[in-house]
């Protein structure tokens, strides 16, 4: 399934962590933007994505 999460705050990145965990591809945005998702995605791997909102 893929897994759109707006906000990678305490609950978005967690949430996140476990949908990967689980098998999910998992997009994630946030209103910092793309850069500050790197380290997130990085710790999660292939199976996430940074994007932006548009």
């Amino acid at each position: 399934m893929k897994i759109g999460i707006i906000g990678t705050g305490n609950i978005g990145a967690n949430a996140a962590r476990l949908f990967v965990r689980a098998g999910h591809e998992v997009a994630l945005s946030n209103s910092r933007g793309v850069e500050s998702l790197e380290p997130l995605v990085t710790e999660l791997g292939e199976a996430a994505k940074a994007m932006t909102l548009q």
